[in-house]
């Protein structure tokens, strides 16, 4: 029916905290992804709508959904003013909070296609990009104002990835890859 909510766990105990349900004016929603803002407020991206879903804190209340215009909502990062959405072609940048989307230019001989997750630390965009049956950590450099790519650094050699999951924790980032035996949490450092 197109329902969803946001659930606040206790990590310990699995314990629900808080729930927050999507109000009828959103419905249909599939939240893709998420950001927690330093704000305390989330921003929730809706693949099914092409937006994004500003809400004040867990306990809401939601502000103005921002549309997309792109196809294919796959992952967001949350940076400094901005945030950056990886999608069916590329990646696009929403300045906040106006809303203004600009897709990104990526350099020549380069895609951008193939983001499935993407999050924001150091300064620059880290993402598991997909090519074929095989997935890799990249580092995205951007120009200062961050509408273009000056640089796609790969970060570890192309696996097959189990899931989409990727977290930063200190000076390094985690994400789930297949291996011969199975899945595994494969651990990229950063420098």
């Amino acid at each position: 029916d197109g329902a969803a909510a946001v659930h606040k766990l206790q990590l310990v105990s699995g314990r629900v905290l808080a729930r927050l349900d999507m109000p009828a004016s959103l419905k249909p929603i599939a939240i893709s992804d998420f950001a927690v803002l330093g704000s305390g407020g989330l921003l929730l991206l809706d693949s099914a709508g092409g937006r994004l879903v500003p809400v004040k804190s867990v306990a809401g209340p939601f502000e103005r959904a921002i549309p997309l215009k792109v196809t294919g909502a796959a992952s967001l990062a949350a940076a400094e003013g901005k945030v950056y959405v990886a999608h069916e072609s590329g990646l696009s940048v929403v300045e906040m909070p106006g809303g203004r989307v600009v897709k990104v230019a990526a350099p020549a001989g380069t895609s951008l296609g193939g983001l499935r997750r993407i999050r924001w630390t150091r300064g620059t965009l880290l993402a598991l990009q997909e090519s074929g049956d095989s997935t890799r950590m990249v580092r995205i450099r951007l120009s200062r104002r961050g509408q273009a790519v000056t640089a796609i650094e790969p970060l570890d050699r192309g696996a097959a990835s189990a899931g989409t999951a990727l977290t930063i924790s200190r000076d390094a980032a985690y994400y789930v890859a297949t291996t011969k035996d199975g899945p595994a949490i494969r651990r990229v450092r950063l420098r």
